[in-house]
């Protein structure tokens, strides 16, 4: 036996079994105890039946025994009397979420819910995205709850509820998931449980069910769309309690943002996958002449570094985790190039930035003379995608190639981040030289 929760019944797990043997043919009874469920359809599967078998009086009711308790609720938000303290529409997106009473909602669009699920009442609020008639192709939007602590060592599970209402015509290409987010912006998806199988339930309030993982993070509610065709959801009574679901340790596959300055202790590559580039300082090169003197200027002294000598066509690449990708991200990184044996603008050396392989941008050069930033904006993909960039030189020279300050975020924020951490650096270094300028004059 076993029970099957969710609109789609794709959670399931096994309640219990029994072994039946019939020497003689006559009617013999079985019973197997039900556990606390706010709901759930019910299985009986039969295997290794070798005869004929008759069944009769199915029946669910109280049985003796000791009561089974009620989950553990430990967050829980319906946007009237629970409000979700905490959660918020994540900034820079498309799309924003917000709360809304569906009286007026209602009268902004007449496909929105006129009643929220909690309450059932025109007076009662939902969260939910008002753009049905607006949408863009690879626009995203996200709404994410406070961080939730479920420990390995714990012996509770725990499980996602919630209720969604997909609105506006005609409904394609819209999606809705639901992400666990731990502190790096790293992501595993947890709804629904097999999106290939998953069709929308359309104008009509449905029940979203998932087992979660353990470890520390948010639920994060996404919604994106491919063409720009199609509608909108609105979301109510949210809910995180025991359930009887295996869990395991949270494994993300993607990411919504990614970082990496290589100087940190742990982990310092950052899951970036590269054959030929390792991480280096300006301290730790064997041809001081060929290499950076300095760091990029935007983080510590470590950056990953690939130099080479003679060949013919030298390519490389460097592989970035997978993405969360829209139509507002950006990619952003710092590079140096030094080539030897090069005429003035040959232009003998590459960079490109790829996207599942496909070539998305070029940059043609053989000596930047000192770092370059280099910053270029996706347009219109979604999706979950692999970065790579990729260096390839085309005569045989050696040469030097050397990556920094990997960022992959919303445009709009990476512009905040670029203006609040490069001036510094340059400043204090505008700094030394007049105060060594001064100094020198002074003991003259």
């Amino acid at each position: 036996m076993f029970l099957a929760q969710g609109d789609d019944e794709q959670a399931r797990y096994t309640e219990g079994s029994t072994f039946i043997d019939w020497p003689t043919p006559q009617w013999i009874g079985a019973t197997l105890n039900l556990p606390y469920a706010r709901r759930s359809s019910l299985y009986l599967v039969f295997t290794n039946i070798t005869g004929r078998m008759d069944l009769d009086d199915l029946s669910v009711d109280e049985c003796n025994g000791t009561e089974p308790l009620p989950p553990m609720v430990v967050f829980e938000c319906d946007f009237d009397e629970k409000p979700c303290l905490d959660s918020f529409s994540l900034s820079y997106y498309t799309y924003s979420w917000s709360r809304v009473q569906a009286a007026i909602a209602q009268n902004v669009t007449n496909d929105a819910p006129g009643t929220d699920f909690s309450t059932g009442q025109q007076t009662g609020h939902y969260l939910w995205l008002n753009n049905p008639d607006s949408m863009l192709p690879a626009g995203a939007g996200y709404f994410s709850t406070p961080i939730l602590n479920f420990s390995p060592s714990d012996s509770t599970n725990y499980c996602l509820n919630f209720q969604y209402y997909a609105f506006g015509t005609p409904f394609l290409d819209v999606k809705l998931s639901v992400f666990a987010e731990n502190q790096d912006k790293a992501v595993q998806h947890v709804w629904p449980i097999y999106p290939v199988n998953y069709t929308y339930w359309v104008e009509r309030w449905t029940w979203g069910f998932a087992p979660l993982p353990t470890g520390d993070f948010s639920l994060v509610f996404s919604v994106n769309t491919e063409s720009g065709l199609g509608g909108s959801f609105a979301i109510d009574s949210i809910s995180v309690s025991s359930c009887p679901y295996y869990s395991s340790f949270i494994q993300p596959t993607s990411h919504l943002e990614f970082a990496c300055d290589f100087d940190r202790s742990y982990s310092p590559m950052c899951d970036i996958i590269s054959t030929d580039f390792i991480i280096k300082t300006p301290r730790d090169l064997i041809n001081q002449n060929l290499g950076p003197h300095v760091s990029s200027g935007f983080s510590g002294d470590s950056f990953l570094y690939w130099s080479y000598s003679g060949g013919s066509i030298t390519i490389s690449e460097i592989r970035i985790p997978k993405i969360e990708t829209n139509r507002d991200i950006c990619v952003r990184f710092s590079y140096f190039v030094n080539s030897s044996s090069v005429s003035p603008n040959e232009n003998n050396m590459e960079i490109a930035l790829l996207i599942d392989q496909t070539t998305q941008a070029v940059v043609q050069l053989d000596t930047t003379g000192g770092w370059k930033l280099y910053t270029h904006r996706l347009q219109n993909v979604t999706g979950t995608k692999i970065l790579s960039v990729r260096v390839k030189g085309q005569q045989q020279l050696t040469a030097a190639v050397a990556f920094d300050d990997v960022t992959i975020a919303q445009c709009a924020g990476l512009n905040v981040l670029t203006t609040t951490t490069a001036q510094p650096n340059r400043t204090s270094s505008i700094s030394i030289n007049l105060f060594l300028f001064f100094f020198l004059i002074f003991m003259k």
